[in-house]
């Protein structure tokens, strides 16, 4: 049986497979928060989202598109998932 350190390393070196997604949401956040000011300025929200996509889709093609498992063997990282995750994107 694994200790509490094996499993929180094997946790904490997953993350970095799902960076992209990450700054997705954390793009989201971001936005919806820029929203609760008021903003009447639409092009702010624009160049948000936009900032937050292509950092996500610079992420995933810097990477490559080698396949990886994650997460305990419960999510697979391949070619076809990171096409499309730009598709997506």
């Amino acid at each position: 049986m694994q200790g509490l350190n094996e499993l929180l390393s094997g946790a904490t070196e997953s993350l970095a497979e799902l960076t992209p997604e990450l700054i997705l949401v954390a793009g989201i956040i971001i936005v919806l928060f820029a929203g609760l000011f008021g903003n009447k300025n639409h092009v702010l929200f624009n160049i948000l989202t936009l900032a937050s996509a292509v950092a996500s889709l610079a992420y995933i093609l810097a990477g490559g598109f080698d396949t990886d498992v994650v997460l305990f063997n419960m999510l697979r990282r391949d070619g076809f998932g990171e096409f499309l995750m730009v598709l997506v994107d």
